[in-house]
């Protein structure tokens, strides 16, 4: 995974995430973000993308929201079967403290709980990560996309001084439910930071 937070992500995602197009997600000043992308021993093929910064803007139907926000998706497919098991996307405002991030970008926390669909019944996941920065603050110009199965794609861009940050913490669920985390994410202090749909 260390690779993937330099090039563009290209992966096939569901069509169930609900973003009309030209809804833009914004964030700008201090963030943390990872993404996981692996398939186990019995072909169930997990991704997950989670961003967080402490200055959000969501634009829905030309109406703005700031504050502390999250942006989130996750799914499961089986491709014995060929059916997505497991699916969940939010994009939300966080409550004091869910987000803590060292304003010299060494060091964030973000715990807080998202719901996802298991098979259609939803399931309450808690997120309790901590990044540890590494590595020297560069400033950085990326854009990532996520290509849906309809046609759509799911656009990252950041521009601004990032690191790559060391993962610790769990994804967990009811009933022993639980992801593999991805080895590496970043730490970044964003002059933008833009997620959208585009079909």
């Amino acid at each position: 995974m260390r690779k993937a937070f330099g090039i563009a992500l290209v992966v096939g995602l569901v069509s169930w995430i609900p973003v009309a197009a030209g809804d833009v997600e914004r964030f700008k000043g201090t963030t943390v973000s990872t993404f996981f992308w692996g398939v186990d021993e019995q072909g169930i093929e997990t991704a997950y993308f989670v961003a967080a910064g402490e200055s959000y803007e969501k634009t829905t139907s030309g109406k703005g929201i700031e504050g502390v926000g999250l942006y989130f998706w996750m799914y499961q497919y089986d491709g014995e079967i060929g059916q997505y098991i497991l699916e969940g996307f939010e994009q939300r405002d966080l409550a004091r403290g869910e987000l803590v991030i060292d304003p010299q970008l060494t060091f964030a926390s973000l715990k807080t709980t998202v719901t996802v669909y298991d098979r259609g019944e939803p399931m309450t996941l808690t997120i309790d990560l901590e990044f540890a920065g590494i590595g020297e603050l560069e400033r950085r110009m990326e854009n990532r996309h996520f290509h849906f199965p309809d046609g759509g794609v799911s656009r990252l861009r950041f521009q601004g001084l990032q690191r790559e940050a060391e993962i610790t913490g769990s994804i967990t669920g009811p009933g022993g439910f639980s992801v593999p985390l991805p080895e590496f994410g970043s730490l970044g202090d964003s002059n933008s930071f833009e997620l959208n749909y585009e079909n």
